[in-house]
């Protein structure tokens, strides 16, 4: 800003500089250097400093600013972080302030730990294999913020035991064997392993209290194990992580 202050030979010709935010905001400087904070309307102002309490002002408009993005919060859509098992979804959401930031989206990503998940650009995290991991949302306006929240796949138990507790049905695989492990009584009497792409691999007929597979000839990854029994109307499907 520049004031031109009158008359000619008037004895003090100094001004000092201040403004009236409107629907926008700014600063300025003692030499006049207007900053602008946010889009909208402002009022330069320059007050004579020899006391006469003459003013001059201009209007301002302020117009294309960037808000930056202060805080990312990110939460599950059921309130929760935890996948029961691998091969089930979570679908995530991102809370960004503040509400009228110029850029509120975001990109996911997943920082794998004891765990293995993948997540999509639209926040649906795919569990690959049961542990521990990390989803984050991070700005992609620059101001480099990012929310993160921890995720359990499966159970926090280290042993790898899969549970029904409902059925009391047991599965657990340690190194080349995969046990399933039945109440005696349970009425389940086949176990079938098949592949994501819902070819049976495996298929044998259950103990009285279960059965124990050899799956040193299936490859790691993730394998869905169904058991059934004779006049049972309930069918137990469980997604396992092979490592």
């Amino acid at each position: 800003m520049i004031a031109t202050a009158l008359p000619e030979n008037a004895t003090n010709k100094s001004v000092t500089w201040s403004v009236e935010n409107g629907t926008g905001q700014a600063t300025i400087s003692a030499s006049g250097l207007v900053t602008a904070v946010s889009a909208g309307t402002v009022m330069a102002i320059a007050t004579a400093a020899d006391g006469s309490g003459v003013t001059g002002s201009l209007a301002l408009t302020i117009s294309q600013q960037t808000i930056a993005v202060t805080s990312i919060t990110v939460s599950s859509a059921n309130g929760n972080a935890e996948i029961s098992s691998p091969g089930g979804t979570l679908q995530l959401n991102a809370t960004v302030l503040p509400n009228n930031a110029t850029n509120r989206m975001v990109a996911w990503s997943i920082e794998n730990g004891t765990g293995q998940a993948t997540i999509d650009e639209n926040g649906l995290v795919t569990a690959m294999a049961e542990g521990t991991a990390v989803a984050a949302a991070s700005a992609v306006d620059g101001s480099g913020v990012t929310g993160t929240l921890p995720l359990q796949i499966g159970s926090s138990n280290p042993t790898g035991l899969n549970e029904d507790t409902e059925n009391q049905v047991l599965i657990l695989q340690t190194g080349s064997q995969l046990q399933v492990h039945l109440k005696p009584g349970s009425g389940y009497n086949q176990a079938h392993i098949y592949n994501l792409l819902g070819n049976q691999l495996l298929s044998e007929q259950l103990e009285d209290t279960g059965y124990t597979f050899d799956i040193s000839g299936l490859s790691q990854g993730i394998y869905v194990v169904v058991i059934t029994g004779e006049g049972k109307d309930a069918i137990i499907k469980k997604a396992v992580s092979f490592r």
